[in-house]
């Protein structure tokens, strides 16, 4: 670093450690004399001597590219799209009459706000990139990149388990670390890779067509699209390559891709039914006749029966719960975002050892996967689980029957709805609570006419 640092003649960055065992590693500041490298203890002892240095050389070349001041100036703009937007929301409060200049002047106001937030999720993805080539540039080395990418999310969840407080600088500095605390993650128990089983966890986000989608609100790029790139250098070379292309290709190649793009359309129409209500909605809005009865308001009762379509239609098309393997779930490219897939396993469940605003945080796992578990346990259900169980283990930590929806949007997560052993059966409702938000809407369509 020492030496990189006095060819493009800036200071040598400070090195601050933070004492957490999760692994990060970020950079800060405007000018790159004054720049600051941060890492946690559990990134040192996480990963091995290589390792570490592809990620301080990844991170010095955010450093060099003044990546901070570039996203810092663009982020400007959207600000100022933001402040008009309030600015416009305060006049139409103030003065009826303004009311619907107000309403025109705002809505571009907030596009090019959310605009701004999408390129500037591109431009954070791009300099990513550009990272990656300069640390591959400067130390020969893209499988230790590549081996740092997969262990980091790994050894996060395992850490997270073991941390008896929240960190929130992970989520803080999210858009400068070098990975996306939200991306996806192999979920295998084990940090050691498998060049096979690496190609088979990439499969969604190099196939599936919500992967395009999901990466445009990330700020980083999907893990499997940025390891596919660290190959090819590698395979430029002359390197023997953590990830076995022609295995993956030949995987690839047994992907029925007629399905995997019907499913998505199909899909796609699902999640666009509250937007076509809102649409139908404005038109009614706009027709001065059936204004003039003020019998209801259009749009929010669009948006509420566009809601409760979905609900309906998830419920009565849910089927009945499978028995999967949750690795093999995991390598499959064909896990919707929105429409979850009904499974049944069989395995122990773990909270973390701390409380955030919505609770404790639940993992699943077997003898050969974790995943994140989404759920609504509240009050004497969320107590049950702490209770001892015939056994002397808590009915967390034994034996379990989990019942639920697996999803696969930027990590793979179980939506839960049932979990019960012997001696319990405890039940959670994710859908009722969509359902009442939709109810709510369509009153909110005849309160307000």
């Amino acid at each position: 670093m020492l030496r990189f640092c006095r060819e493009k003649r800036i200071k040598l960055p400070k090195l601050g450690i933070i004492e957490d065992s999760r692994p990060i590693a970020f950079t800060y500041g405007i000018n790159p004399n004054e720049a600051r490298l941060v890492v946690s203890r559990g990134l040192l002892e996480g990963l091995t001597d290589d390792e570490i240095a592809v990620v301080y050389t990844h991170e010095l070349g955010h450093i060099l590219n003044r990546d901070c001041r570039v996203m810092t100036l663009v982020s400007g703009w959207g600000q100022f799209f933001y402040f008009l937007y309030l600015w416009c929301e305060k006049l139409a409060q103030k003065s009826k009459a303004m009311n619907a200049i107000a309403f025109i002047l705002a809505l571009p106001c907030y596009g090019l706000f959310q605009l701004n937030n999408l390129f500037n999720t591109y431009l954070s993805r791009t300099r990513e990139y550009y990272a990656d080539h300069f640390a591959i540039t400067h130390t020969g080395n893209p499988n230790a990149l590549v081996r740092a990418l997969v262990k980091i999310p790994l050894i996060r969840i395992q850490q997270e388990l073991q941390a008896t407080q929240a960190a929130p600088f992970l989520l803080g500095m999210q858009n400068f670390s070098i990975s996306f605390p939200r991306n996806s993650i192999a979920a295998e128990k084990t940090t050691q890779l498998n060049p096979q089983s690496l190609g088979k966890l990439l499969l969604w986000d190099l196939l599936n067509p919500w992967s395009f989608f999901l990466e445009l609100i990330s700020s980083h790029p999907l893990i499997g699209k940025r390891i596919q790139v660290l190959t090819h250098y590698a395979e430029q070379m002359d390197l023997r390559t953590e990830l076995n292309m022609s295995q993956m290709q030949q995987d690839a190649s047994t992907i029925n891709r007629n399905i995997l793009y019907l499913s998505f359309f199909l899909e796609l129409g699902f999640v666009s039914f509250p937007f076509l209500g809102f649409i139908a909605g404005l038109i009614f809005f706009f027709n001065s006749q059936f204004m003039a009865l003020h019998l209801f308001n259009p749009i929010f009762l669009g948006i509420g029966l566009g809601l409760l379509c979905q609900v309906a239609i998830a419920t009565l098309f849910s089927g009945k719960p499978k028995e999967e393997d949750l690795q093999s779930l995991c390598y499959s490219p064909y896990p919707s975002p929105f429409w979850s897939r009904s499974v049944v396993w069989k395995g122990k469940l773990q909270a973390v050892n701390y409380t955030n605003f919505w609770g404790k945080s639940l993992y699943f796992h077997d003898q050969k996967a974790i995943i994140p578990v989404r759920h609504h346990l509240f009050g004497k259900a969320w107590q049950k689980l702490f209770k001892h169980h015939s056994s002397g283990v808590l009915m967390l930590e034994s034996l379990m029957e989990i019942k639920g929806g697996f999803r696969r949007r930027l990590s793979s997560y179980l939506e839960l709805k049932n979990i019960s052993n012997e001696e319990i059966s405890i039940t959670s409702y994710p859908q009722p609570w969509k359902l009442l938000v939709a109810i709510a809407i369509v009153c909110l369509g005849f309160i307000i006419k």
